[in-house]
């Protein structure tokens, strides 16, 4: 065989390898180029997705920018247990005359112990007290009175808003006189107490009358008698007769003013009407 002839052959042959070469690396290289824009084309989805995801669609709760209000976690009960440690309470004093907190504090506090007080306004006062028999005092130990005119406290818990915490009425002992012995019953009691203010304890029968404390309101003339329907004796009247009840008005019946300041005017030129 002619060695040109075999060296052309081998010539040609060599060639279509490499052409073939060429070719597989031209088409991996297109494969990978492919595979990358693929790769881009995959990434790309999610964010498209993702941004469609963090559209915001404004809800209740929400303002018309797509932003939300703040919200604060708060145990209201796990606060409250927190802060049974402190004894506080709301005072108000109910009265039209002019006076020193700080000279009326520190006269309550000789029954008291140590108090801590911040005034509020309009004779409210935010009371802290040192140990919860201190507090316990002053919920349950009055009514409490200065120069007279009544302070009057209430439990506060510290979770509520002080000026959610309403004061317009005053714990008072009454004593209901000459009730017939058959007659002094908690129901009979609950209905006679129930005529001057809600009832909050039923007290012992003392000599010649019952004692009833009651929840009373402020904006209530004191009552010297009440009475009650009997089926064997009809309508019956007792007197009524409060301890250590804070200054009221002869002319209304009304605590926190004297006769002079009474804002009846209609009633300002009538003779005494309630004590005296």
């Amino acid at each position: 065989m002619d060695l040109n002839v075999v060296k052309q052959v081998g010539g040609e042959d060599g060639a279509s390898h490499a052409g073939k070469a060429e070719g597989l690396e031209q088409e991996k290289v297109l494969g990978a180029m492919s595979a990358a824009e693929g790769e881009e084309d995959s990434s790309a989805s999610p964010l498209a997705n993702l941004d469609r995801r963090l559209v915001v669609h404004a809800t209740a709760g929400e303002d018309a920018s797509g932003e939300e209000d703040e919200e604060f976690a708060f145990d209201v009960e796990g606060e409250m247990e927190a802060t049974v440690k402190r004894w506080m309470a709301v005072a108000r004093f109910y009265s039209s005359r002019n006076f020193k907190a700080r000279v009326m504090f520190d006269e309550l506090s000789n029954a008291w112990g140590d108090v801590i007080s911040r005034e509020l306004g309009d004779n409210r006062f935010l009371l802290e007290f040192a140990s919860k028999r201190s507090l316990n005092l002053a919920l349950n130990g009055g009514p409490w009175k200065f120069r007279g005119d009544a302070l009057i406290v209430v439990r506060y818990d510290g979770c509520s808003r002080l000026s959610e915490v309403v004061i317009e009425s005053i714990p008072l002992w009454l004593r209901i006189y000459d009730i017939p012995v058959m007659l002094q019953r908690n129901d009979v009691l609950n209905a006679l107490g129930g005529k001057v203010g809600r009832v909050l304890e039923i007290g012992e029968a003392v000599k010649d009358f019952v004692r009833v404390r009651v929840d009373f309101a402020l904006a209530d003339a004191v009552k010297a008698s009440v009475q009650i329907r009997v089926k064997v004796k009809e309508i019956m009247s007792f007197e009524v007769k409060y301890e250590d009840v804070p200054h009221f008005c002869f002319c209304c019946g009304r605590i926190g003013h004297a006769k002079r300041e009474c804002p009846d005017e209609d009633l300002s030129g009538e003779s005494t009407r309630f004590g005296g």
